[in-house]
């Protein structure tokens, strides 16, 4: 019964963006915003619209609906909020990888400087690519624990209550398994996409239309994940006070 009612929510979670007699317009002005990440404001006006459907979720236990795209005030200050929780919680693993990098750069300036290669900078060189993926296992438990944080900004609606981390781990463990088949279903989803948008940019015909594939897979993505950490919020809660 538990099997099927999972299913019922991850096929909801999917589908639920092409629901809304209006879905169409709602996901164009979504896909539009994204297609303009680099003025920065679209990016926390598109996080704002994912609170409110985490909110509807989560606060109202409503099954997942399509917002209205109004308040841009509101959803600009949502966003804000929601976009800072996520970069905390991978802060530590974009510094680790930030600093790694440094280290190669730095390790090769007596190579530029007078062309000698000593052993230690071709250990250090080979012993990147595991460095790097170490890095990103390392940060596998702070996206986790990252996404309990965002859901419980918004059923709090208070920016504090995201780093609790007592409050946050009690949570996670009273449905760590949905937490952690949401993180799998969200990162394959995210790879599927990249693959996607890759074979269309080495395809000469559809090469012209790869800035709307990335823009409208990542948001469509986004909207999908913002379901699924809604609804493992909302168990891993209903369990925890069980």
């Amino acid at each position: 019964m538990q099997t099927a009612n999972s299913k019922n929510k991850f096929q909801e979670a999917f589908t639920y963006p092409f629901t809304d007699p209006a879905w169409i317009s709602k996901l164009a002005i979504a896909a539009g915003l994204s297609l303009f990440n680099v003025l920065i404001i679209p990016i926390f006006l598109v996080a704002g619209y994912g609170y409110r459907i985490m909110q509807g979720v989560i606060v109202g236990r409503e099954p997942p609906e399509l917002p209205e795209w109004e308040d841009w005030g509101g959803l600009l200050k949502d966003g804000v909020r929601v976009y800072t929780v996520g970069l905390v919680y991978t802060l530590p693993a974009i510094l680790m990888m930030l600093a790694s990098v440094a280290l190669i750069f730095v390790s090769a300036i007596p190579m530029v400087d007078n062309g000698s290669v000593e052993p230690w900078m071709l250990v250090l060189w080979l012993s990147m690519p595991v460095g790097i993926s170490l890095i990103m296992v390392l940060s596998i438990p702070l996206q986790l624990i990252g996404q309990v944080a965002m859901a419980q900004l918004v059923a709090k609606d208070r920016f504090s209550a995201a780093f609790q981390i007592g409050e946050l781990w009690a949570i996670f463990k009273a449905n760590a398994g949905g937490f952690v088949l949401t993180w799998l279903i969200v990162t394959a989803a995210t790879i599927g996409i990249a693959f996607v948008s890759q074979f269309v940019m080495f395809t000469v015909v559809l090469c012209v239309i790869y800035p709307l594939v990335i823009a409208a897979g990542s948001v469509y993505i986004a909207l999908v994940s913002y379901v699924l950490y809604a609804q493992a919020y909302v168990e891993a809660v209903d369990s925890h006070r069980a």
